[in-house]
């Protein structure tokens, strides 16, 4: 049996386009395209290296109008600090301490008060907020 050039070119390029188009099929679920996006670091993952020096160390802390200080660490698990109110003149241990290196948030908690921190981190200073019995109040502290 004699078959045409053309038939025969159209049969070799159908089979040619089924084996591309399996092919495709078969490995498109291992093409994934991803955001390059830094990933939220909160207390439980681990910060970059040069996250630790944005916050970690002791800083001078104005509290409502009392002076003070402040400190940050990363304990090899999650973030910890402590503060010094010098009209209270003992260390107090802060909790709940949430850092993120994006955008210089930083959050944690005074238990002794029960009072919720908030501030913003931009060079050498964090500007913010606290909640004390209902009433808001600002906080601001600089590197030593």
């Amino acid at each position: 049996m004699n078959i045409p050039f053309q038939t025969k070119s159209v049969i070799w390029l159908s089979i040619f386009f089924i084996l591309a188009i399996s092919a495709i099929m078969f490995f498109l679920p291992a093409c994934v395209v991803t955001a390059a996006r830094d990933p939220y670091y909160s207390q439980d993952t681990a910060p970059r290296p040069g996250d630790f020096g944005r916050i970690q160390g002791q800083w001078f802390v104005n509290n409502a109008g009392s002076p003070g200080k402040m400190e940050f660490y990363w304990d090899g698990h999650r973030w910890a600090g402590r503060i010094w109110i010098d009209y209270y003149s003992k260390w107090e241990d802060l909790t709940d301490i949430l850092f993120d290196p994006r955008t210089g948030e930083l959050k944690f908690m005074r238990p002794a008060f029960s009072a919720p921190y908030s501030g913003t981190l931009s060079a050498n200073r964090i500007t913010g907020t606290f909640v004390y019995q209902g009433a808001t109040h600002s906080w601001d502290a600089r590197r030593q």
